[in-house]
């Protein structure tokens, strides 16, 4: 089973994690496959795009099995302590990511369960969140020695500001669905099992909005948050880089929750 299906409905574009039993935890070939997904709807856009998930949970993080290839990547770099290879190979992962933030249309999360560490980054590149009441957020993957560079801090730090980030991050303090949509991080909160439906219901509101005027209302958005995140990204890029290079990733084995 691929890591990530792309189905399209009409005007909208569905983006479904696939890994349920790890928790949809993201690895190696699924940062692959969410590019893929991006160019191709880059290709041919959407009215919409909802990124979602089977199972459970949204996503956990990242995977933690220290046997995927995602943490062989950055092994020779850690023993050769070159961090400017590894701030590469975080710009890749981070532009994986990034492919669905592009989009020249809405794109929606749709959030159930957990969405912790790299999840919460992929979540966080979409212009509008969904939550079930019972989902949870926690930022950073410091307790398996990285910080993993895939814009959680900076877009935190944009945000809410930077005390607030650092907090959320180096605690790694699980914060519910309730508490995120106070700091203005997620649009809605609704029942359990509903993230999915109202988040479709949230594309239908906006098509009822002027195509040119949603248009640019979310272009020039985008375009704001985009230049403050030129200014910080690269910081992050390197702070990842440095820790990546650290090797505390191979001593602490990518431990599970």
């Amino acid at each position: 089973m691929d890591d990530v299906e792309l189905s399209i409905q009409g005007e909208m574009a569905f983006v479904r994690l696939r890994r349920p039993d790890q928790g949809n935890a993201l690895r190696g070939v699924t940062f692959d496959a969410l590019r893929k997904v991006g160019l191709r709807l880059q290709d041919t856009p959407p009215r919409y795009v909802l990124i979602t998930a089977e199972g459970a949970d949204f996503c956990t993080g990242l995977d933690p099995d220290p046997q995927d290839p995602l943490y062989a990547l950055f092994e020779p770099v850690a023993r050769s302590r070159d961090a400017h290879r590894a701030a590469e190979i975080v710009g890749r992962l981070r532009s994986s990511l990034e492919t669905l933030s592009r989009l020249p249309c809405p794109v929606i999360a749709a959030i159930e369960g957990r969405c912790w560490g790299a999840g919460l980054a992929l979540a966080l590149v979409a212009d509008l969140r969904i939550a079930a009441s019972d989902a949870t957020f926690c930022a950073g993957e410091t307790h398996r020695g990285v910080l993993e560079g895939l814009g959680t801090l900076t877009r935190l730090a944009v945000s809410t500001g930077p005390a607030r980030a650092l907090d959320l991050t180096l605690t790694r303090r699980v914060v519910t669905a309730r508490e995120f949509a106070a700091m203005g991080l997620v649009s809605r909160v609704v029942a359990p099992g509903e993230a999915m439906s109202q988040a479709i219901e949230l594309a239908h509101e906006l098509k009822r909005q002027g195509t040119a005027a949603r248009q640019q209302t979310l272009l020039t958005l985008r375009s704001m948050l985009v230049r403050l995140e030129k200014e910080l990204g690269p910081l992050e890029t390197e702070g990842a880089a440095r820790a990546w290079v650290s090797g505390e990733f191979v001593m602490m084995g990518a431990p599970r929750e």
